[in-house]
C-alpha cells in the first residue's frame, strides 16, 4: 500500500524545491558594477533533498550548495596549481569566492550581528550559521581588498542570473550575453 504523498511522487507530482546556482569566473570589477568578460565554471540544478517550507529556507540551502561548490572548484584549482597544497586556507589564497543572492532576508541573517533569527524551521538555523562560517572565514581573508567589502552580497531579482535554473527564461539571447560580460548593478561605492 502507498499513501497519497507516495502515489504522487510516483506520478511525478510531488511537492518540493527547485534549487539552482552557478559558478561564475570573472574579475573583480564585475563588483564595481563595470562590465567584465566571464564564463561559467560550474552549474547545479536539482530538488532540494529536504522539505522547504519557506522560500528562505529554499534560498538558504540553494546558497549553502553554491559555497560548497566554490570552494570545491577553488580546491580543484589549487591542488592543479599546488599538488602539494592541502588545506583550505591554502586554497583560499588564489582568489575570493563572492556569493550573490537576490533573498534580502538570507543576506541580512547573514550579515546581522550576533546568532540568526529563529526561523520558524529549526534545522535551519545550523545551515544559517555553516553559511555565515564560510562567509566569515572569506570576509576575514577577502573582503578589505574587494568592492563593496564584503562576499556575500545582495542584488535584485532582475540581475539574479541563476534564476535560469529554476524558472522558465524566455529571453535565452539576452541571458547568454549577460553571463559572457556580466554587468551587475553594484556602484563604486556600494555596500550591498
Amino acid at each position: 500500500m502507498a499513501d497519497a504523498a507516495d502515489l504522487e511522487e510516483a506520478q511525478g507530482h510531488g511537492v518540493y524545491s527547485q534549487l539552482g546556482h552557478i559558478l561564475i569566473l570573472t574579475t573583480k570589477d564585475a563588483l564595481a558594477g563595470k562590465p567584465s568578460p566571464s564564463m561559467i565554471v560550474g552549474w547545479k540544478s536539482h530538488a532540494c533533498p529536504r522539505v522547504c517550507r519557506s522560500t528562505f529556507a529554499a534560498k538558504t540551502m540553494s546558497a549553502l550548495g553554491g559555497w560548497e561548490d566554490g570552494l570545491a572548484f577553488r580546491s580543484y584549482v589549487s591542488s592543479a596549481i599546488n599538488p602539494g597544497a592541502s588545506g583550505e586556507d591554502e586554497a583560499r589564497e588564489l582568489f575570493p569566492i563572492v556569493s550573490l543572492t537576490d533573498c534580502k532576508s538570507l543576506y541580512d541573517n547573514v550579515h546581522r550581528l550576533g546568532g540568526p533569527r529563529a526561523p520558524s524551521e529549526k534545522r535551519l538555523i545550523v545551515d544559517l550559521m555553516a553559511l555565515r562560517r564560510m562567509v566569515t572565514d572569506e570576509d576575514r581573508r577577502w573582503a578589505s581588498e574587494l568592492p563593496g567589502n564584503k562576499t556575500f552580497r545582495w542584488l535584485p531579482t532582475t540581475h539574479q542570473l541563476a534564476d535560469i535554473l529554476t524558472k522558465v527564461i524566455v529571453d535565452v539571447r539576452t541571458w547568454w550575453q549577460n553571463v559572457r560580460l556580466i554587468q551587475l548593478p553594484f556602484g563604486a561605492s556600494s555596500t550591498i
